[in-house]
C-alpha cells in the first residue's frame, strides 16, 4: 500500500511538471537595435512586421541614450500589430515628442509570450548629394 502511494505521488508530480510551460518566453519578445541615428544628414527608418500566429497587443519602444540612460519619457506605446501586419516608422515617429539629433539604441518589445516579430532597420544619408544606404533585419527573441 505504501509503495503504491509513493508511485502515485511520483506520477502526479511528473504529470504536473509536464503541464507547466517553460519560463523562457514568459516575459514576451524583444528586438534590440544597437545603433540608430538622426541628424547631420543621417536618417533611420524601421519596419516592424508581425510574424506570429496572432495579433500582438501593446507593442512598445524604449530609446536608450549614449550614456545608457533612459526615462519613461523615452518609452512610447506603438499599440497593436495585427497578424502579418507591417508598420513603417522613421526614428522620430517612434519618439514621444521631438527627438533630439543624436545616436540611440532601441528596444522594441511586448509582454505576450511566443508572439514573434521582425524589425528591418535602414539607415540612409544624403551627405553632399551622394546618398548612402544600409539595411539589417532582426528577429525577436525571448526577453
Amino acid at each position: 500500500m505504501k509503495k503504491n502511494v509513493i508511485v502515485i505521488l511520483v506520477l502526479l508530480v511528473m504529470f504536473a511538471a509536464l503541464g507547466v510551460p517553460g519560463n523562457a518566453n514568459a516575459d514576451g519578445q524583444v528586438v534590440r537595435l544597437g545603433y540608430t541615428i538622426q541628424g547631420g544628414g543621417w536618417f533611420t527608418g524601421i519596419v516592424i512586421t508581425n510574424t506570429a500566429i496572432g495579433d500582438i497587443e501593446n507593442l512598445k519602444v524604449t530609446f536608450c541614450h549614449k550614456d545608457g540612460s533612459w526615462t519613461m519619457a523615452d518609452r512610447k506605446e506603438l499599440g497593436r500589430l495585427s497578424l502579418n501586419e507591417m508598420k513603417v516608422y522613421s526614428l522620430g515617429d517612434l519618439y514621444e515628442g521631438t527627438l533630439p539629433d543624436g545616436t540611440y539604441s532601441l528596444a522594441i518589445f511586448h509582454v505576450e509570450a511566443d508572439l514573434t516579430f521582425t524589425v528591418n532597420l535602414f539607415i540612409m544619408n544624403n551627405l553632399d548629394g551622394i546618398g548612402g544606404y544600409g539595411f539589417q533585419q532582426f528577429s525577436s527573441e525571448p526577453r
